[in-house]
């Protein structure tokens, strides 16, 4: 018996060494800072929660290997899962189950590897994990800005090759699926706050929707505004003239705000926010789009953060703004008529052209000349459609009824909602 156990503490003290020499060569020098102490501190944590996620306190995944993201890319071949929590029985019931709902496909196979790394922000908002070694796209369900920037451990995920010749090299070998939330390796001084590179909460000041509707209508040039709220709506990413960008609405009660998210370094918020989750943005700038006079918008800024699952309890003292210079924001212009409702004032011009594109013709969306959109409502709702292009074949991805136009003259629909309505409509149609 002692034999065995001294086996076993001999094999346990080996693959201890293994972790940490894997941590020092991929995650070093930025793992929780490059002081030792910090160092060892971080590696103790990693030991505890993966004694946390076996559910002893003596007990080492011996038999699970820690892997990097080069060598997952270049020597997993096949689609596998690892789920640091099972038993040999559970994996065998989750694959019996997984068989059954799907006859004639299998389940994926299990591995005994191990994924440490970074969780980055990479193209288009997407997320990435990350080594000294290389990156693999990453597909999150419910992703917090917590996890961004910070070291983490997954404990079950799933990961899933591409094979296709010519691929995208940041694509090349395959991505990792994760299933549930990664173990953060180097935990903050506050869970509660999302980490920024400019530093700072900036929560002492946040307002509601409410209250900064207010402020709104009546601003200076420079301010910056922290503002919580329930999300209501959340559109997805659009790429327009080269621009990448989204936007939500922040509700409180009766009230609600847009906001409009086109930084780069800010677009993996569009998969961190969703309906009906409280959350609180600050460093925001009041500003309005070029062209869309009377009516403001807020825009995230370099400095923003993110803290979802935000919840006021107290209630805050007058906001504090901070000042500086605005970049690509022009200043809100108050056009109120004499009711007191604030109006929009639009400007009517005329434009000739060719169609050089059909966007969408069942939408009435048109590109002209090869680089101006248009929006033919009136037109189209008299003659039944545009021309197509060339003779080509009509455009099926939206109703060709008029539905649509119809939604955006009888409810005065906004360009951000009827662009997001046809977007819903032509997935429908595909699906």
């Amino acid at each position: 018996m002692y034999v065995c156990l001294f086996h076993l503490l001999l094999q346990e003290a080996s693959w201890l060494k293994e972790v940490f020499s894997f941590l020092s060569e991929h995650l070093s020098p930025d793992l929780c800072g490059s002081a030792p102490q910090a160092a060892d501190d971080s590696l103790t944590g990693v030991f505890q929660r993966l004694q946390a996620q076996l559910g002893g306190p003596h007990l080492f995944p011996v038999s699970y290997r820690l892997v990097s993201v080069s060598g997952l890319l270049s020597l997993q071949h096949l689609a596998c899962v690892s789920n640091l929590s099972w038993s040999t029985n559970q994996q065998r019931a989750w694959a019996k189950e997984a068989e059954l709902s799907l006859p004639g496909h299998l389940a994926l196979p299990r591995v005994n590897l191990l994924l440490i790394g970074y969780l980055r922000e990479g193209r288009a908002g997407e997320w990435r994990l990350t080594d000294t070694s290389g990156s693999v796209r990453c597909e999150c369900l419910s992703p917090s800005p917590l996890w961004l920037n910070r070291p983490v451990f997954f404990p079950h995920w799933n990961y899933i090759p591409h094979n296709a010749p010519g691929q995208d090299p940041e694509e090349a070998g395959g991505h990792v699926e994760l299933i549930g939330s990664p173990v953060l390796l180097c935990p903050g001084p506050d869970h509660g706050l999302a980490v920024s590179p400019a530093g700072g909460a900036g929560l002492s000041g946040a307002v509601g929707v409410r209250e900064a509707s207010g402020l709104l209508d009546n601003r200076t040039r420079g301010q910056r505004l922290s503002v919580f709220g329930l999300v209501g709506t959340v559109c997805p990413l659009l790429a327009v003239a080269g621009t990448t960008f989204f936007c939500f609405w922040l509700t409180g009660g009766s009230h609600a705000l847009r906001v409009l998210v086109k930084d780069r370094s800010r677009l993996w918020w569009a998969g961190c926010v969703r309906v009906g989750q409280g959350v609180c943005v600050t460093a925001l700038r009041v500003c309005v789009l070029r062209g869309w006079r009377g009516n403001n918008i807020l825009c995230v800024t370099d400095q923003s953060q993110l803290h979802t699952n935000y919840t006021h309890a107290a209630t805050p003292p007058p906001p504090v703004m901070s000042h500086a210079d605005d970049e690509e924001c022009e200043e809100p212009e108050r056009c109120v008529n004499q009711s007191g409702v604030r109006v929009k004032k639009s400007k009517v011009i005329s434009y000739q052209g060719t169609v050089t594109q059909v966007v969408s013709e069942g939408a009435g969306l048109y590109v002209m000349d090869g680089k101006v959109g248009l929006l033919r409502v009136t037109a189209f709702s008299r003659l039944g459609g545009a021309a197509p292009v060339g003779g080509a074949a009509p455009d099926s991805s939206c109703p060709g009824d008029g539905a649509l136009p119809r939604l955006l003259m009888e409810n005065n629909a906004g360009v951000s909602e009827y662009l997001w309505a046809c977007h819903l409509s032509s997935l429908l149609t595909h699906r």
